[in-house]
């Protein structure tokens, strides 16, 4: 299938993905656009695998939860600035199909989610990985499209050691995580405070994304370490 097919894609070690804006028509186009650019990197920021990798040779760190631990922090700070820098009034408004900011947002929190699931010792170009940075982002429907596949966050992150996954399932989990993703950026929209009041509306959006970041990260340990599971 062409899920699997594009899932399996890679780059060149240390190739960093192309940015370009989202023009895609469908949530399908949706998440293979962001998982890919998440996981390869773009712009200043490198790969998810690097990424790990730099929190996993540190020597400042005890364990993986620490690890982890400040990975979060980290993102959770990029998230705020690049939440004030995208709801600062721009001289040109870019008419896109998904808003420069939530895409933004989206492609940290994104990278944060396969980083740890990296640190945890899943392959960064597996379908679970894939598939789990999908399900972290999408927050309010994420249970119950697992609980529809008979699952549940523990037992999906049971699935992730196994490696054992069907086609079914992930174009399944797939096409409801890209559903999800277009219907809260036709919520959300253009509707920043910052058009009202630009500082003040910037520092508010940062800081919701800092918070939505760190929404992401606590569901993203649920999916993927197993509750029988101790961090070392």
């Amino acid at each position: 299938m062409a899920l699997a097919q594009s899932a399996a894609r890679r780059l060149k070690p240390g190739t960093k993905a192309s940015f370009m804006p989202f023009s895609g028509q469908s949530s399908e186009a949706l998440t293979q656009w962001l998982v890919d650019l998440a996981l390869h990197g773009f712009g200043p920021l490198e790969s998810a695998e690097a990424l790990a990798l730099s929190y996993k040779n540190g020597a400042q760190y005890k364990n993986d939860a620490a690890r982890i631990d400040a990975l979060v922090r980290a993102e959770a700070s990029k998230s705020f600035t690049a939440g004030f820098v995208t709801s600062l009034p721009m001289p040109v408004a870019l008419p896109a199909m998904v808003p420069v900011a939530l895409l933004t947002t989206w492609l940290i929190q994104a990278r944060m989610v396969a980083a740890m699931a990296i640190l945890m010792g899943h392959d960064p170009q597996g379908l679970w990985v894939r598939t789990t940075v999908l399900l972290a982002l999408d927050d309010a429907r994420t249970p119950q499209a697992l609980k529809e596949a008979g699952l549940d966050a523990g037992q999906w992150a049971a699935l992730g050691m196994a490696q054992h996954l069907t086609q079914p399932l992930v174009s399944k989990l797939w096409h409801k995580a890209g559903e999800a993703l277009l219907a809260r950026a036709a919520r959300r929209g253009w509707t920043r405070v910052g058009r009202v009041v630009p500082v003040l509306g910037a520092v508010v959006a940062g800081g919701l994304d800092a918070y939505g970041c760190r929404q992401v990260a606590a569901r993203s340990r649920s999916l993927i370490i197993p509750p029988q599971r101790t961090l070392s």
